[in-house]
């Protein structure tokens, strides 16, 4: 199990890209003939065809034989404005996605266990292959965690024993 997350300013030509990486780790690659495209896993928007504004979140996660791809519904962005996109993996074939800590959907594959580690390092803002597909925009605080982080949206309330803290 594993989360990514990450804050991204879009800039103003980010509209004119109808896919933009955010985090890839694998040779994304929508016919698998290469052997490092099911491997690893890549975070991306992709953009509505029809309203150029929106994009879903979307992930592919290489199982080494195959791989799954999850996403959300297509959501508005706006130049010049920050937002916390996330997405979380179980281990158990769930996928999860946030955007400003709320959830926007979750894709279940029944079966699925660990994603397959690949030989890639990772690319933040931009992906493995021919395509230039960069983020256009700011890519800020990326985290990369073991296990699910929980997101909630709301106050915390934070209390100090002893009083005295460094």
């Amino acid at each position: 199990p594993f989360t990514v997350e990450l804050w991204v300013k879009p800039a103003a030509d980010f509209f004119k890209q109808k896919q933009v990486f955010l985090v890839d780790k694998k040779y994304f690659h929508y016919a698998s003939d290469r052997q490092d495209a099911n491997w690893d896993y890549g975070f991306y928007l992709q953009q509505n065809a029809r309203e150029t504004d929106q994009y879903q979140l979307t992930v592919t996660l290489g199982f080494g034989q195959d791989s799954v791809w999850a996403s959300t519904p297509y959501l508005p962005f706006a130049a010049d404005s920050w937002y916390h996109l996330a997405f979380t993996y179980d281990g158990k074939g769930r996928v999860a996605f946030f955007r400003n800590g709320v959830l926007l959907a979750e894709n279940v594959f029944p079966g699925r266990q660990a994603v397959a580690n690949g030989s890639h390092g990772l690319a933040i803002g931009d992906r493995f292959g021919s395509l230039f597909n960069a983020f256009p925009g700011l890519i800020d605080e990326v985290r990369i965690s073991k296990g699910v982080v929980t997101f909630q949206t709301g106050t915390v309330a934070l209390g100090f024993t002893p009083e005295r803290t460094v």
